[in-house]
């Protein structure tokens, strides 16, 4: 570091890149990780500068030598902040990028940037910097008064802010009258919009500013300005806060990231120029780690895709919560009913697992047979919703969206909310249990009884015994890949959540029931009350019927893309694998061994448990990144679960009474506020 700051004394060409690169290179860690070596390494740059006062001067004069030697325009109004080509552009621009980066101009400074920050882990260690070491060295260096060379400098600077500051507020405006905003917040065109009036204020404060920089005004007040820049925020966090009722687009929900972005920078850059230094170092500072990081970051498809469909994935999500809120009983009178319509889809299912073993009997080119197992498994699970029944895999996606709305309230580690999450977790496992049972309980029968019909009427059996074995095979889960292929029925259920979600979203935002009631053909077909019914409920189960209908074509699908693929892929459901173990039965006329009862019997349970865990591991942490939560008590929570285990053990496969509830809920209460 000496002998680098001893060359730029006598260094004449000030604006080259190469000693900034060189210092940034004796600063950069070993590994970007290495926050105590980068610390270090920091405070020996501060002991050579205030030890030497000719080192400090010569590195600022090179610093604004290099600020000012660069357009720094863009660097402020593009560096961290999305683009206006949208979500899928972008993407597919830093796909490209990927493969062929784009070109460097080298006028300007935000491609300088990439230049000295080459390493793509750079802003880590920067961030892992300590603040007053920081502020240390800048103090160091621009603390002290400019010489009349270095104020020309320092006065261009500014002036590139102010320009910068022109620029996004311009952008600030145009993206508050963009028409899909407008349509969310229609009151912007009711009054005079804050997003037209802080770009009247900013051409103002501007104009004020230079001639403050020229003496010919006193200093000027940039509070106005951003009272304007917190209205506008309001409306973007009024807009977020309706998609609840509303909906929201990926589209939308990039617009208001790029809103927030902008007006996030105005006021970081109206900070710069303020009259306060600690206010000036301190967002100087921050400034460059976030511009450098953006930078770094700049080709990550996977950032660009975290931003944009988190609030969309949370939007989908709370759509999935409403649902999931029906699938938790409290109460007996609620259990029961969960367990009858449990037990009426029971019903439909051996019927969807015959037709199945019928088309595989029929022999179809793979398209064809993947096409009507597909139909098969679509249409019975839409009808099983149409009825009001309940398949009992489809309640873990749905569930766990409600479950992290209620860890995001426990997140302030409160012991009522914690109790009210073991609750809920109680409350689910029972729910889920029961609608197991209520599945099996009636499936397994109903698949023996048309099994047996079938053989007396016809005098053979649905499936002969080579295809029993087959299906008895498939549902050992030591010889087979039963669980495999029951981890990937869960991740289909995930999908089916999410795809529910996403449905309902639309129907919502996209006002799908309401257009409906719009069009006169549809008005004269069916009549206003007939119309008025049936796009009423599409409004509230469109979400349903499509996961149903997706859920139903990956199941029938899976198998015979992995036979076309030549890979080991499947599904297996613990309701259809209940049916399929009773047709097994009769076709070999019960005689099979009593092992073979017993590890079916095991592979079954397997299956559904496994089938329950993929779907709603997979679901709760979907809901809890969409919901940006890092729930720490998960050891607090399993000892709640603990307890209520040992002393009411009867509570996760039967509901309390109203009195043994309370009771359970003040002395859990009672334990955490004693633990806490």
């Amino acid at each position: 570091m000496e002998r680098l700051l001893s060359e730029l004394i006598n260094e004449t060409k000030l604006c080259q890149l190469n000693y900034l690169q060189q210092l940034i290179a004796l600063l950069r860690p070993s590994q970007a990780t290495a926050s105590a070596e980068a610390n270090q390494k920091l405070l020996a740059l501060n002991h050579l500068l205030s030890k030497n006062s000719v080192w400090a001067k010569a590195l600022k004069k090179y610093l604004l030598t290099v600020l000012t030697h660069y357009k720094q325009v863009h660097l402020y109004t593009d560096m961290g902040i999305l683009t206006s080509e949208g979500f899928a552009k972008s993407f597919s621009s830093r796909l490209s990028w990927k493969l062929l980066p784009p070109a460097v101009n080298q006028t300007h400074l935000k491609d300088a940037f990439g230049q000295i920050f080459s390493q793509q882990d750079d802003y880590l260690w920067l961030r892992s910097l300590e603040p007053q070491h920081l502020q240390e060295c800048f103090d160091l260096l621009f603390a002290t008064k400019h010489t009349p060379e270095l104020v020309v400098h320092q006065q261009k600077s500014i002036r590139d802010l102010l320009d910068a500051i022109l620029v996004i507020s311009y952008r600030i405006t145009a993206m508050g009258l963009e028409p899909e905003l407008v349509g969310n917040h229609p009151t912007i065109e009711d009054y005079d919009s804050p997003f037209l009036a802080q770009n009247r204020e900013a051409t103002d404060f501007i104009e004020a500013y230079k001639c403050f920089l020229e003496g010919t005004s006193p200093a000027i007040d940039d509070q106005h300005l951003c009272v304007l820049l917190a209205q506008c925020s309001e409306i973007v966090e009024k807009i977020r806060k309706n998609a609840k009722t509303h909906g929201i687009t990926i589209d939308l929900t990039y617009l208001l990231q790029r809103l927030e972005q902008h007006i996030a920078r105005l006021h970081k850059l109206l900070l710069i120029i303020s009259e306060s230094y600690s206010l000036q170092r301190d967002n100087i500072l921050q400034l460059i780690i976030d511009l450098v990081e953006a930078e770094n970051t700049k080709l990550s498809v996977r950032k660009l895709c975290a931003q944009n469909i988190q609030l969309l994935s949370r939007q989908i999500t709370d759509n999935a919560s409403k649902t999931g809120e029906h699938y938790v009983t409290t109460d007996k009178a609620g259990f029961l009913v969960l367990l009858k319509s449990a037990m009426g889809a029971g019903l439909i299912i051996p019927l969807m697992a015959l037709l199945k073993i019928l088309t595989h009997s029929v022999k179809l080119a793979p398209f064809g047979q993947a096409f009507f197992y597909s139909l098969n498994y679509s249409f019975g699970f839409m009808l099983i919703h149409l009825l009001h029944f309940t398949v009992a895999t489809k309640q873990p996606a749905m569930t766990a969206a409600n479950m992290a709305a209620t860890i995001e309230q426990a997140h302030d580690k409160k012991a009522q909310n914690l109790m009210a999450l073991s609750e809920l977790t109680v409350n689910t496992i029972r729910s889920q249990f029961i609608a197991i049972m209520g599945n099996i309980s009636i499936a397994f029968p109903i698949a023996y009884i048309v099994s047996w019909a079938w053989h007396n009427i016809n005098d053979k059996h649905i499936i002969n015994t080579t295809k029993a074995a087959s299906l008895l095979h498939d549902l050992n889960p030591f010889t087979s890949l039963a669980l495999f292929h029951a981890a990937i029925a869960g991740v289909c259920l995930f999908l089916a959540g999410l795809i529910s979600g996403y449905y309902d979203n639309k129907a919502v935002y996209h006002r799908i029931g309401e257009r409906l009631r719009q069009r006169p053909k549809l008005i004269r077909l069916l009549g206003e009350s007939r119309l008025l019914t049936l796009t009423q409920y599409i409004e509230n189960n469109l979400g349903a019927l499509a996961g149903n209908f997706y859920f139903g074509l990956m199941l029938g699908s899976i198998g015979t893309i992995g036979f076309i693929l030549g890979l080991p892929i499947d599904i297996r459901h613990i309701a259809f694998s209940a049916a399929n173990f009773a047709y097994a039965i009769v076709a070999f006329e019960h005689q099979l061994p009593w092992q073979t009862y017993l590890v079916t019997a095991v592979g079954i349970f397997l299956i559904g448990v496994t089938n329950l865990m993929v779907s709603f591991s997979l679901a709760l942490f979907v809901a809890l990144k969409a919901r940006g939560v890092r729930f720490a008590q998960w050891w607090p929570l399993l000892c709640l679960l603990g307890q209520h285990l040992r002393h009411h053990p009867k509570d996760f496969f039967w509901p309390p009474s109203a009195a043994n509830t309370t009771a359970t809920s003040e002395k859990s209460e009672d334990s955490s506020q004693a633990k806490s």
